[in-house]
């Protein structure tokens, strides 16, 4: 099965684990910022590049996310889904975080 992560990325799923393939000569960038969030915000997205994003994802969603292969390609609004829990309340908190830094 493939996925498609990014316009530059190509997830394979074999037996529950998740391989990230970079094109040849892709480089990772080394900082990005998050200025904005919705629902369709990836979450690893936000644990990787808000600083304190992590502590918001963990209080709604626990910290299962930081292990779990699919973090690079759940939205918040499939990870609230999933857990049953209001995808807005952890967008308003992931504002207020950005907005108070």
């Amino acid at each position: 099965m493939l996925i498609t992560c990014n316009p530059n990325d190509t997830a394979v799923i074999t037996s529950g684990m998740v391989t990230i393939f970079k094109p040849e000569g892709a480089q990772m960038t080394d900082m990005k910022e998050i200025t904005e969030v919705s629902g369709e915000t990836i979450i690893g997205d936000i644990v990787e590049w808000l600083p304190g994003g992590a502590d918001v994802i963990e209080k709604y969603f626990g910290n299962g996310c930081f292990t779990c292969p699919g973090i690079r390609m759940e939205s918040i609004n499939f990870g609230a889904t999933m857990h049953g829990i209001d995808a807005e309340a952890v967008v308003a908190d992931l504002r207020e975080l950005i907005n108070s830094g």
